[in-house]
């Protein structure tokens, strides 16, 4: 299997750990370091990593034998936990990205005002635009 292919799967397994209701528990419960371990994007990347790239060569039938190529798996185990571990840190930054642009425009969409803008006008193409509040000069 492609590691490029294997380290995207095991960013997104180590997204859904790190980011889904259905982990919430795991992420709640435990000593203080495993609770900061499992939060972590970057170090449930990495070991979800190695582990899919171990479960691969050793379930698949393709383990290393002899001490060169145990050093090479390991090495290539190493490298696409850590590029797994980049990949599920950039999408956590992307999503938080994402749903903070989301947060400000359904905060404006829902009225809020900006300081020193005038309220929204709001028409229709076939209207003429109407004032939402009486201006209190009239």
């Amino acid at each position: 299997m492609d590691l490029w292919l294997l380290a995207f799967q095991a960013a997104g397994v180590a997204f859904v750990i790190t980011r889904s209701s259905l982990f919430s528990p795991l992420r709640s419960h435990g000593p203080e370091g495993w609770r900061s371990f499992i939060g972590c994007q970057l170090c449930v990347g990495v070991w979800a990593g190695i582990g899919m790239t171990a479960a691969q060569a050793f379930l698949g039938g393709s383990h290393p034998r002899g001490a060169g190529a145990l050093a090479g798996w390991a090495l290539a185990a190493v490298g696409t936990g850590a590029l797994a571990g980049i990949i599920a840190l950039g999408f956590a930054v992307v999503i938080d990205f994402a749903d903070s642009l989301g947060a400000a425009a359904t905060k404006l969409s829902l009225g809020a005002r900006v300081p020193g803008l005038p309220p929204p006008r709001l028409s229709f193409p076939d209207e003429q635009p109407t004032d939402p509040a009486p201006r209190k000069d009239e």
